[in-house]
């Protein structure tokens, strides 16, 4: 069942919302308690039991397809895009065994769990959420059988090593030696652009001419383009954003021909930067000249030779485990701006990421340097020292007072 949300006050709480049961959704109401809202909530699910003939939805018909969404992931509006298709792909093993099995006649707990393990780590996901949402649209009341599976969660982005100024340096300038002319000069900002904004991929190909301010260094951020290469919606709602653009990627974008008089970058040809655009045609020569130019034991060369060790394609894994992708840009940029202030401020860059969550800032797209964090920390103590070099004895004694 889902929970209510309070629409009131931390001090005068009301609480409201809505209950599902097979696909249909019915208001419950507001009530002083989140109690008294359960308990309501509970007789209206009973009276729409009573109201629809006894006949339990099955996995298929709940998961639904890509094309025809079942009940599961329709007009969901925290999952849209990409998000719905992963949940798809990896439910899609279970409802082909399962499918026509209504969820209380499926088998044991015990089967289930023995079936998900010997299914790839983002299937096991995708039905854990799958049965979890179940649960809430009250399809069924079985506890979820996938839940503490015991899988390793992989470091993955959070495990990133952020390169440094002077390898997003030579890695811009990689951009421009490829493509000599007028497309490589916008290449090379649009690197630094990508590095220094640390806005996503899609964001930063989205991004208009008319939506940029460099004198007053600000950017809007309202679309991304999407696999299809079109414009879309961006990610999230906290995503639709004015960021600041940092000096360096402004002097890049000040100094690139313009090729397109809507929007800033373009592909070769004059449209959208994207997969279907080709844009591996154009960063692949980039991150090749970029490696080449790497020591052998760069840090780059060794996660490659690791991912091939363990029987992967580097060119198929996920940023932070295998060939450099240009999304691991952003995990530079906000790593930066968090080192250089921005630990004791971090809703900031919070801000500039487009997350509401700073949890996930620290996370995710925290990589400190490890010698500079002894470096500060050393300073720190340093700072304490002398202040207490300055200190009375009366200071002293108020300072260590209980």
């Amino acid at each position: 069942m889902r929970k209510p949300r309070n629409v009131g006050t931390k001090r005068n709480p009301k609480y409201a919302g809505a209950v599902r049961y097979k696909g249909r959704e019915r208001w419950v109401g507001t009530f002083p308690t989140a109690a008294e809202w359960k308990d309501r909530a509970l007789e209206i699910i009973a009276e729409m039991q009573a109201e629809q003939p006894d006949d339990p939805l099955t996995v298929a018909s709940f998961v639904g397809t890509k094309k025809e969404l079942g009940s599961w992931l329709a007009d969901d509006p925290r999952r849209r895009g990409k998000t719905v298709e992963r949940y798809m792909e990896g439910a899609k093993p279970f409802a082909e065994k399962y499918g026509d099995v209504q969820f209380e006649k499926l088998p044991s707990r015990y089967e289930l769990r023995k079936w998900a393990k010997g299914q790839p780590v983002h299937v096991i996901k995708a039905i854990r959420i799958m049965w979890n949402d179940a649960i809430n649209d009250s399809v069924t009341t079985r506890p979820n059988p996938f839940t503490e599976m015991g899988i390793e969660k992989s470091e993955g982005r959070a495990n990133i090593t952020v390169l440094t100024p002077d390898e997003v340096d030579l890695l811009a300038e990689c951009a421009r030696s490829t493509r000599p002319g007028p497309f490589g000069e916008m290449l090379y900002a649009l690197i630094l652009w990508q590095a220094y904004t640390a806005v996503r991929p899609g964001e930063g190909a989205a991004v208009r001419r008319f939506q940029v301010d460099l004198d007053a260094g600000t950017a809007s951020i309202t679309h991304q383009v999407g696999p299809g290469g079109g414009l879309e919606p961006t990610k999230t709602v906290a995503g639709k954003r004015v960021i600041a653009v940092p000096r360096r990627a402004a002097d890049a974008v000040r100094a690139m021909p313009v090729l397109h008089p809507e929007h800033l970058f373009c592909a070769v040809r004059g449209g959208l930067i994207s997969s279907a655009s080709g844009w591996h045609y154009y960063w692949d020569p980039i991150r090749t000249a970029f490696m080449a130019q790497l020591p052998q034991d760069h840090q780059l060369h060794e996660r490659i030779a690791e991912a091939i060790a363990e029987g992967k394609d580097p060119a198929k894994c996920r940023e932070g485990e295998g060939h450099f992708q240009l999304y691991e840009l952003r995990h530079f940029g906000l790593t930066r701006l968090l080192e250089l202030g921005g630990w004791r401020n971090v809703m900031d860059v919070c801000v500039q990421a487009g997350h509401r969550s700073p949890a996930l800032l620290y996370s995710t797209y925290g990589h400190p340097d490890k010698a500079k964090a002894i470096t500060r920390l050393l300073k720190l103590d340093k700072v304490e020292r002398d202040l207490r070099e300055g200190l009375t004895p009366e200071d002293e004694r108020r300072l260590t007072a209980g």
